[in-house]
């Protein structure tokens, strides 16, 4: 037994020995083989195969989870007179939607594609490579998309422009700066590129005007936005794109573009602030000017310079019971003012107030109704006004409306019957102030109600100041944690057969 494995131990290295020396002779078919293999596959990815890049940024968003300002503004929170906060939801609707991404394209053309015909496939070019700037009149009827339109240059100062519709060529020549009208478009084509020797030497330079709503859809697709973790307020955000450079600018470009629409809507807001605050600030300036005049024809018709109290306890107890008074009093003139805006806005500007400094139910319903209007101009964007969506928006808005309306007079009328029983508590104790001298009676009053005012002033233009600064620091609350980079291999390859 020992004897037959030794055998197939032996026999095991003479077969693999004659294996080898039997195919060795075919070594030179082995190799041409490999290197055929090796230049198809270099082939393939020349001219075969379309490189994807994925383009990675990160954003991290400021405001998600607290109200951007200055200072403390817990009081004012709740009356809308902050810049309301959003989820990462509602950002990332926003960078993908329709809307901003149209924007992207049109503003920087993107839906015009560049490329010089190659010996094998056409060769797309961007950025500074691209040797002149066309504008399209996107209103044109005749315009036609996708059809693919040489340039050929000619001289400093003039070009030709040449394509085939229905297989038949169709030829003119223009200058560089003037309006091109021909039977597929309406075009300005300039240069931008200064070496004009270079650009004679190139090839026929080919461009394509495409539909505006395809590359939406397709920026839609290859643009991906997902929060960067689960209890934080940072966005990735990714583009799928064929150059590198090329995905990185589109991406910037996207995250530029929500920036200033962020910028846009805060300032807004802060604008109708303003214009509540200011219109309530005159209001008041009025009225201490007013106090102030009646205590100056008050001391001067009864020869005062000078007047202590005397009211002792009752004194004390009756000012404690009215500063409470003042307090309820202070709060119905903001809701006032914040009922007049409700009242007086229009249906396109977002609300600036709320039901009161402790009603958070109407802050709510306050920040429902500026999301909703939000929605309702971002799907203005792509939908006319009669869009079923629109409609029903407007009717939501009208009811929101509605119901905050009722609540802040709702509240507001509790308010008032608190201070009344609050007056008539403190009546008792007028009975006894009654006694004290009549002038310095009717000077404290004065001299109360004038502090009332003075203190609401005070408070609402601390909140006109920190809106102002707001507005005036145009800074958004998104801060651009990585900035746009493609990786360093392609993250997938097409196939193109052309």
């Amino acid at each position: 037994m020992n004897t037959d494995q030794q055998d197939s131990r032996s026999i095991e290295p003479n077969n693999i020995r004659s294996i080898l020396v039997k195919y060795a002779k075919f070594w030179p078919l082995f190799l041409v083989s490999l290197i055929t293999a090796i230049a198809m596959v270099i082939l393939y990815l020349r001219y075969f195969a379309e490189n994807e890049y994925e383009v990675k940024s990160t954003i991290l968003l400021k405001n998600v989870e607290a109200g951007q300002g200055f200072g403390d503004l817990s009081d004012f929170a709740n009356m809308g007179l902050v810049k309301s906060t959003h989820s990462l939801e509602d950002e990332i609707g926003i960078i993908t939607s329709i809307g901003v991404l149209e924007e992207v394209i049109s503003k920087n053309n993107f839906h015009i594609t560049f490329y010089r015909e190659g010996t094998i496939r056409d060769v797309a070019i961007y950025g500074e490579d691209i040797p002149v700037q066309i504008t399209v009149d996107e209103t044109a009827e005749k315009l036609v998309h996708d059809l693919p339109i040489a340039i050929e240059f000619m001289d400093d100062l003039s070009f030709r422009l040449k394509t085939l519709i229905n297989d038949k060529e169709i030829s003119s020549e223009h200058n560089f700066g003037e309006v091109v009208d021909v039977s597929y478009g309406i075009f300005t084509i300039v240069l931008s590129s200064e070496n004009v020797a270079q650009l004679k030497k190139a090839k026929t330079l080919f461009f394509k005007v495409g539909n505006k709503d395809d590359y939406v859809a397709g920026f839609r697709s290859r643009l991906g936005v997902m929060p960067a973790n689960k209890t934080g307020s940072s966005l990735d955000l990714s583009f799928i794109a064929e150059d590198k450079e090329q995905g990185e600018f589109i991406l910037s470009k996207i995250i530029e573009t929500y920036i200033e629409k962020t910028i846009k809507y805060e300032n807004e807001l802060a604008e109708n602030t303003i214009k509540m605050i200011d219109d309530r600030l005159k209001l008041l300036s009025g009225e201490i000017e007013e106090v102030e005049n009646t205590v100056v024809d008050f001391k001067t018709q009864n020869t005062v310079t000078n007047i202590t109290s005397n009211a002792d306890t009752y004194v004390q107890q009756a000012n404690e019971y009215k500063s409470r008074v003042a307090d309820y009093q202070t709060q119905i003139n903001v809701l006032e003012g914040v009922e007049f805006s409700l009242v007086e806005s229009n249906a396109e500007s977002t609300l600036s107030g709320a039901a009161s400094l402790n009603d958070p139910n109407v802050a709510a319903l306050i920040t429902k109704y500026n999301e909703t209007l939000l929605q309702k101009q971002q799907l203005l964007q792509s939908a006319s006004s009669e869009n079923p969506l629109v409609t029903s928006l407007d009717q939501n808005l009208n009811a929101l409306k509605q119901t905050i309306l009722q609540n802040v007079r709702s509240t507001k009328n509790s308010f008032s019957i608190a201070r009344g029983n609050l007056l008539a508590n403190a009546s008792r104790y007028d009975y006894q102030i009654a006694k004290v001298p009549g002038m310095e009676k009717k000077l404290l009053d004065i001299s109360r109600d004038k502090s009332t005012k003075e203190g609401l002033y005070l408070y609402l233009l601390q909140k006109r100041e920190e809106e102002v600064l707001s507005l005036a620091a145009p800074v958004s609350s998104t801060r651009i944690v990585s900035f746009p980079k493609a990786g360093k291999f392609p993250s997938e390859y097409k196939i193109i057969m052309t």
